[in-house]
């Protein structure tokens, strides 16, 4: 279910993202393909998704980044039981539900450790090959 939720509740700014994207791509390129004779497929494979693959990058970035940290909507939908225990929701139960917040703030202090790794690797090797 907050899978479902999530989806629902983030596909609108991942669509407004990538149809922003879309429609600056220049239709000349797309006439062309269509004189040398390009298949849908090809003009999506060859013409679109290379446009798309920056946006794309940048949306999976702050996707990752924002679902990791991911603490209210699972909290709210399922209090961090049938499986939904993620490590924000251990900081909170850490914290403040048996007030060991110092136990809470090394969890925490991890979570700001990985995304910041993920984020250094991600502008050092990604955004490189995307032109970001």
């Amino acid at each position: 279910m907050v899978t479902v939720f999530e989806i629902w509740r983030y596909f609108p700014l991942s669509f407004l993202f990538i149809l922003a994207r879309m429609q600056s791509i220049d239709t000349d390129m797309y006439e062309a393909a269509d004189m040398d004779g390009a298949s849908p497929f090809q003009k999506f494979w060859y013409l679109s998704l290379p446009m798309l693959l920056g946006i794309l990058s940048v949306l999976f970035l702050l996707r990752f980044i924002w679902t990791f940290n991911k603490f209210d909507d699972i909290f709210l939908l399922t209090g961090g039981n049938a499986g939904t225990r993620t490590l924000t929701v251990n900081v909170y139960e850490q914290a403040f539900a048996i007030s060991n917040i110092g136990a809470g703030a090394a969890v925490a202090v991890v979570i700001f450790a990985t995304l910041l790794l993920f984020s250094f690797f991600f502008f050092k090797y990604i955004s490189q090959e995307e032109g970001l």
